[in-house]
Order: structure tokens, then sequence, then C-alpha cells
């Protein structure tokens, strides 16, 4: 599958793959996009059994900012994360994701978080990110939810932490 010449914006993740999703994801190309005003920019959540491989994001601008305190996610403009959903619902893996001429710029760095094993062979070519303030909500938070409770953590934010 191919997603390519799109424009988005969105209070949440722009181009997302998972939260739930109990199938497999596989041979998906994102490319030259446009990711505008959003909370997430590229996205990849597995909670629920279903795993990723073979994704590739590439040729992408993106532009990020937080929407509130309480608001899912904290303006990452990658974030790729493999929790499971809780004690009952394992996630799957994601393998083979790789991010190409990425042109970021939010109020935060990206996110790659997962519990052991589940995520494998992630490769980021000409990704940028430069971090900026635009919104008035705490800075220095990652998200972790789904699938871990109310875990926001906070930490220096950095290109990735």
């Amino acid at each position: 599958m191919i997603v390519s010449d799109c424009t988005l914006v969105s209070t949440s993740a722009a181009l997302k793959i998972g939260t739930e999703g109990v199938d497999d994801f596989e041979d998906i190309h994102f490319h030259h996009c446009v990711i505008e005003d959003s909370n997430r920019g590229l996205s990849v959540q597995i909670r629920d059994g279903g795993s990723v491989r073979n994704v590739s994001f590439s040729d992408i601008t993106v532009r990020t900012r937080r929407f509130a305190d309480s608001w899912w996610g904290c303006a990452e403009p990658i974030a790729v994360t493999a929790v499971d959903r809780d004690e009952n619902t394992p996630c799957g893996r994601i393998e083979n994701l790789r991010f190409e001429n990425i042109d970021c710029e939010g109020e935060n760095g990206s996110l790659l978080w997962g519990q052991p094993g589940k995520i494998g062979d992630v490769s980021l070519h000409g990704v940028r990110i430069a971090l900026r303030d635009t919104s008035r909500w705490p800075k220095h938070r990652y998200d972790l939810r789904p699938g871990v409770g109310t875990a926001v953590t906070e930490r220096r934010a950095a290109g990735l932490p």
C-alpha cells in the first residue's frame, strides 16, 4: 500500500498505524506528505497483538504542537511504541521500520519506546528535528498511553530520547 502526496492537520496523530490492531500491518509506504499543526506527526503504536513489518516514511515535513495538558501525545513528531495494552492483551512486534528525509519541527523530540524484544530494525536517515515552543502547555514530557495507565514521563526533550 502506498500513501502519498497528502497534506494533513490533526489534533491526534496525522499518519498513524495502530493503536487498535489485532491483525498485521505490512508493506506500507508513506511518501511525500506534509503534516501541519498536529499533536503527533508519524505514529506507530502497537497494543493489541498485531505486528508492523516493512513500513517506510519518506520525504515528509512534520510540524507539531501541544493542544492541551491532558491531551494524549505531547507533540512528538515521530512516535513509535510497542506496549501491552493490559495484562491480558500482549502487543505484537514492530520491525523493519524506515524513516528517510523527514523534516520535523515541534515542541518535543521523537519517541521510540517498547517492551524488551518488541521493536527491532528501525532506521532513520536524513531525519531533522528542530525543537520550538508554540503553546503554553508543559514541555519535556512523553506520553506512553494507551497501555501504560496514565503514564506521561518527564524527561529533557532531545531529537530522540
